[in-house]
């Protein structure tokens, strides 16, 4: 990824705050979401370079076009997050996923150059082949990774989601296992993971018939 240093595994997510799921969420039109991305994410980017760094004006520059990636990135979580509230999840055309799709399986969101790497909370070390390229893919059941390896990962899997730094979302499993995902909008891909799984959860409950 060009302008990016060597990708650091972040696989430490006990001294992460982590956020429930439920607090993005989003189902039904009508259903009560509460905004949990931080106000001042951006603000202080800039501030901690330049505090950092005070004599170096290219750091300083470096650090306010990261601030405006994040506020852009916070603005589309945020329109994201209303949109879903009153019209629902879009269906995209899922031609990329043909045999790979449930009966009644929909596409919601893509991520192109999505880098993942898989860790195990209490393992030392990294696997040399991760992490993955590749495209990143929400569907009304699981988020689908395709590229150098692919992967899958049911919405009943997911324990919780937290964004860090930049472009990093990391994703707990409930078996153990974390998900850092990097790709250039992180925040509005915890937007759509939160409500495509809130609105599976939704249909789960919907009695049959």
């Amino acid at each position: 990824m060009a302008g990016a240093g060597p990708y650091t595994p972040p696989m430490q997510p006990d001294a992460l705050p982590l956020e429930p799921i439920a607090a993005d969420a989003a189902s039904a039109p009508g259903a009560t979401i509460v905004s949990v991305t931080p106000s001042n994410t951006a603000s202080d980017a800039v501030h901690e370079a330049a505090a950092a760094t005070p004599s170096d004006a290219t750091s300083v520059r470096d650090a306010q076009r990261i601030a405006e990636r994040i506020v852009r990135d916070e603005t589309l979580a945020d329109e994201a997050r209303e949109r879903y509230r009153t019209a629902g999840l879009p269906e995209l055309e899922p031609s990329a996923l043909l045999g790979m799709l449930n009966p009644g399986e929909r596409l919601h969101a893509v991520h192109r150059m999505a880098m993942l790497e898989v860790g195990w909370r209490g393992a030392t070390g990294a696997d040399p082949n991760l992490p993955h390229g590749g495209t990143l893919y929400v569907t009304s059941q699981r988020l689908v990774h395709r590229g150098t390896q692919d992967g899958t990962w049911s919405f009943g899997d997911i324990d919780e989601m937290a964004v860090a730094l930049e472009r990093l979302l990391l994703v707990r499993m409930r078996d153990g296992s974390d998900l850092a995902i990097e790709v250039d909008q992180p925040r509005l891909l915890r937007v759509q993971l939160a409500a495509a799984l809130a609105a599976s959860r939704s249909a789960e409950l919907e009695p049959a018939g």
